[in-house]
């Protein structure tokens, strides 16, 4: 079963498209976690415990949300590598042609997703979560233990 209507520029232009969506929301967590920031400091000027960590609770609750919230495509990064994949492998274009676009895929998920790469670029955002969850512990009794 082979797609005929697929051409390379199709592929090309999917692979980069699927690029840009990489970029796109990682750009969305480093916003994201500038925002989580903000609202951390926010919950510091709740006075009373009880109602600091309900401020901290409704925090995870929004954060939790937007970060499901994704622009475009609501697969994961990895089930839209496989139908790309899946794609180039039907398509009816020529096997070097085929080898070349899983090797461009390839490329995108080695330096788009790889786990060094998503470490560097959303440093700010690990951050700020793990800022986030000292500051959350800091509050409660067993800090204090």
């Amino acid at each position: 079963m082979s797609e005929t209507n697929v051409t390379d520029a199709d592929l090309r232009e999917a692979i980069a498209a699927f690029r840009q969506h990489i970029r796109a929301y990682q750009a969305t967590l480093r916003q994201q976690g500038t925002w989580l920031m903000l609202a951390t400091f926010g919950c510091w000027s709740v006075a009373h415990g009880p109602f600091q960590w309900i401020a901290y609770g409704l925090v995870l609750i929004v954060f939790v949300d937007r970060l499901r919230e994704r622009a475009g495509d609501d697969r994961s990064f990895e089930k839209i590598a496989e139908a790309l994949t899946l794609r180039i492998e039907t398509s009816a274009l020529e096997d070097d042609t085929k080898k070349a676009r899983l090797w461009d895929l390839k490329d995108v998920q080695e330096t788009e997703l790889g786990p060094k790469v998503t470490i560097r670029r959303n440093f700010l955002f690990f951050l700020c979560w793990l800022f986030y969850g000292i500051s959350f512990l800091s509050s409660t009794p067993l800090w204090k233990l």
